[in-house]
């Protein structure tokens, strides 16, 4: 059976190459998520049956760091160390802070338009991941709604827009290009 008994880097920035080392690694369809966000290039480098080789993909703004590793070779999971493959983000400082959500537009077409403001979410190596953005209902009735970040955002603001909304408390958590994430206070969408 395939096994992987330890990845290196376990630490490091997105887009740095991480390598899982093991046994009978060998298949045609290697898949390796960090948390939910999936490496794109994950391959076999050689044919090697003690490799797997991958790209370090950004984080999902909902998974904490270090996220869990799984890996999966032609549909099936790999086996892993007792206490699994974790990766810890290294995020350039300043983090990413949200530190109010302002702006709140509910419509009845269950739209709801907000802007998040606070600091650093643009700097020289970071950006908002405008594909990594989430509404997250509090008390966990609702699903989660994944959101679209709007054009114009600056390293204070963030406008984004969520579909398919119903009344509720919420916290929206953005991720960022460098691995970055930030989460917002909680606020109350309700009918106009």
């Amino acid at each position: 059976m395939a096994s992987i008994a330890k990845m290196t880097p376990n630490k490091g920035k997105v887009g740095n190459t991480a390598v899982m080392h093991g046994s009978e690694l060998t298949g045609n369809l290697f898949e390796v998520r960090f948390g939910r966000a999936q490496a794109t290039d994950a391959v076999n480098p050689g044919n090697s049956s003690e490799n797997i080789k991958c790209t370090v993909p950004n984080r999902n703004a909902q998974d904490p760091s270090p996220v869990n590793v799984t890996v999966k070779i032609d549909g099936v999971a790999v086996e892993l160390p007792p206490e699994g493959l974790k990766f810890e983000y290294n995020v350039p400082l300043p983090e990413a802070e949200i530190r109010e959500v302002t702006g709140i537009v509910y419509g009845t077409d269950l739209k709801l338009a907000v802007t998040l403001n606070g600091l650093n979410f643009v700097n020289s190596q970071r950006e908002p991941d405008t594909d990594n953005i989430f509404l997250v209902d509090v008390n966990g009735r609702l699903r989660t709604v994944k959101g679209a970040i709007l054009a114009g955002f600056t390293e204070t603001r963030i406008q984004a827009e969520f579909s398919g909304v119903r009344p509720g408390t919420f916290y929206v958590v953005a991720g960022f290009s460098d691995g970055a994430g930030a989460t917002s206070p909680s606020f109350e969408v309700k009918l106009a």
